[in-house]
Formats: C-alpha cells, sequence, structure tokens
C-alpha cells in the first residue's frame, strides 16, 4: 500500500503463482483481480472449496499451473492478456512464497528438485543459483513478465551469497522496500534464520548491490533496520585463507566450510580429520608456516555471536592491518586454542 497506494487492490492486478492452498491471499479484497496457479490440483480443489465457503476468490481465477514447467498459453485468457500488453503488465503484482527447496546440498543433487525446464533453460545464465527452486520463479518471471512488480517471501542468498553473483549479474530489478522476520513464523519451517518479504520492480533495471529492510519479530512489532550487502566471489574470508595453504611440517586441521555464520557449527580444528571431509575438501593443514593465519580465520569466525538476523551474514577479506599488529595476532591465537 506505501508503494503503490491506497486503491492497490482495484488498480493492480495480482497473480500468486506459488499459491498452495491460497494462505497468501487471505484478506485481499478485490477477488475480479485476483489470479491463483499451484501445482497440484488438490490444492486447487481445497481453494474451490474454500470459495465455495465464503473465500473472496473466483472459480475462474483459480487453476492448476506448473509455473517452472508450463508453456504460459495454458494460463487463462484473461490472465494471457494482462501478460501479454506491455502497459496492463506493469500494473501486474506477482505476489509469491515460493518453495525453499534445494536441488543440490555439498554437491549431492536431490533427484528430481531442479529438472524442470526452467532449470534446463537458465542453468547456464544464472550457473548455482539455478538449483533453487525460489530463483528459478524469480528468473522465469524475470524474463517472460518483463516490467511487471514483484512480491516475494524468499531466503536471502540471492541477496548476499558470492555463488550467486551470476544470478545477480542477471536479475537486476530496482528494489522498492522490504522486511525480515524469523523463519520459524513459518508452519512447518525449522532453524534460526531470516526470510524476507521484499519488492522489486522490474520495469526498471538496477544492479543489486545492497539492500536494506524492516526487521519484525514474531509478533509483528518493528525491532529495527537491516542491511544486506551483496558479495563477489575473491571478497570472502575462505578467499583470503587460501593465501595461507600449507603442508609442511603439519600440526594441526581447520575443518570450514561457506564463509557464513550459519556455516560455523562445521568449523572447527581437529588432530583427526573425517575421511569424507578429506574426500569433500573441507579440510586444510595446519602448520608451523600458517598457524597464525588458521588461528585468525577461526578466531573471525567465532568471535561474535550467532543470531538469527545474522545467519547469512558473510565473513569477508581482512585488510593489511593485522600483518604488522603482533597483539592482535597473539590473542587470535590464544583465543583460537582456547
Amino acid at each position: 500500500t506505501d508503494y503503490l497506494g491506497e486503491n492497490w487492490q482495484d488498480d493492480y492486478y495480482i497473480w500468486d503463482c506459488a499459491a498452495g492452498t491460497g494462505n497468501l491471499l487471505a484478506g485481499l479484497t478485490n477477488k475480479y483481480n485476483i489470479f491463483a496457479s499451484t501445482l497440484d490440483q488438490a490444492d486447487v480443489n481445497v481453494m474451490h472449496e474454500r470459495i465455495d465457503h465464503g473465500a473472496n476468490l473466483l472459480k475462474n481465477n483459480v487453476f492448476q499451473f506448473d509455473f517452472l514447467n508450463d508453456d504460459f498459453s495454458k494460463l487463462p485468457q484473461p490472465l494471457q492478456d494482462i501478460i501479454n500488453d506491455e502497459e496492463k503488465r506493469k500494473k501486474l503484482v506477482v505476489y509469491i512464497n515460493p518453495p525453499y527447496a534445494e536441488a543440490a546440498q555439498y554437491g549431492n543433487s536431490k533427484d528430481g528438485i531442479s529438472a524442470t525446464k526452467t532449470y534446463i533453460e537458465f542453468k547456464e545464465t544464472i550457473s548455482f543459483a539455478v538449483n533453487e527452486l525460489f530463483s528459478q520463479f524469480f528468473a522465469r518471471i524475470y524474463k517472460e513478465i518483463p516490467g511487471c512488480k514483484l512480491g516475494a517471501f524468499s531466503k536471502l542468498k540471492f541477496i548476499t551469497a558470492s555463488n550467486f553473483e551470476k544470478f545477480r549479474n542477471y536479475f537486476k530489478p530496482e528494489y522498492v522496500n522490504g522486511f525480515v522476520c524469523r523463519a520459524n513464523t513459518f508452519d512447518n519451517v525449522k532453524g534460526s534464520f531470516p526470510i524476507s518479504f521484499l519488492i522489486w520492480n522490474l520495469e526498471n533495471k538496477k544492479q543489486i548491490e545492497e539492500i536494506t529492510c524492516d526487521v519484525i519479530d514474531n509478533g509483528g512489532n518493528f525491532e529495527g533496520i537491516k542491511k544486506f550487502i551483496s558479495v563477489k566471489k575473491g571478497q570472502v574470508i575462505n578467499d583470503w585463507l587460501r593465501n595461507y595453504y600449507d603442508k609442511e611440517s603439519i600440526i594441526g586441521y581447520l575443518r570450514f566450510v561457506g564463509p557464513d555464520f550459519q556455516a560455523n557449527s562445521g568449523v572447527y580444528f581437529t588432530s583427526e580429520p573425517k575421511q569424507s571431509d578429506i574426500k569433500e575438501s573441507r579440510i586444510q593443514t595446519i602448520t608451523r608456516k600458517n598457524l597464525i593465519e588458521m588461528s585468525i580465520y577461526i578466531s573471525v569466525r567465532f568471535c561474535l555471536d550467532f543470531n538469527w538476523l545474522n545467519d547469512r551474514d558473510q565473513f569477508l577479506n581482512p585488510n593489511d592491518g593485522w600483518k604488522s599488529d603482533a597483539e592482535f595476532q597473539n590473542d587470535c591465537l590464544a583465543f583460537a586454542l582456547f
């Protein structure tokens, strides 16, 4: 309402293309401007039954559609007319809470999750990001519904993660506004991390460098402001650490994974690495030559407290001040050992 105006539901069309049973559409007022589609016919049946009991939707506007596979020619004609008209498209709000399933975890593909036509089309364009179903939704919307407005719930890795840099080089809408809340406010979502609701104007093109969001607590109250910064490859602390790899006179091992807070539970010193970690390249050797650098690495990663809001924050390259700061080096060594 702040962005589109008090009468936005009368002035704009709304399409939830990942509607499930329509929970996201509860409370909207103009049923003539709302379209809802979902993958499973059973969910369509649930929404139709809800309409019979008073839900504020039209049955003709609620339909089965596989957004990541089906052609837009399968859409109801009124929605096709909107998408195919440049001016009407500017009045379309794609309003979604897409699935968060990820196709690859530590290099092991989960069968059937990413094998969509959208995956095949965009796997070269957006690289690693195509493994995430929500980024497949974003990529297709950006390409095939240009100029629309996008209001979407999602994780924040597409903003912050360095391995989403190629995705950000493709997906270049104008950021409008948004908020973040705890993931566990959603049914059946575990874990302590932020989920965002962000509004994008796809008519204007702008590289995503950083965004600022309101922070909302579990009671719906404003807690403050949080900035999320896009990180490019080569900027994270793991890239810095590569300069100090060594294999002579081994005195221990560093087990490490991704360079964000959520991965810290997988970062530690050990004298006996697991063979599975060695195989997955999650182990680096600690030697007399790199003990200080390894201590700095692990100290930096653990000296700040983890919380749900910084879960996706990335640890970046340090400046060169540490090289001449003996006190800092000694402090890191003591912190790392104890």
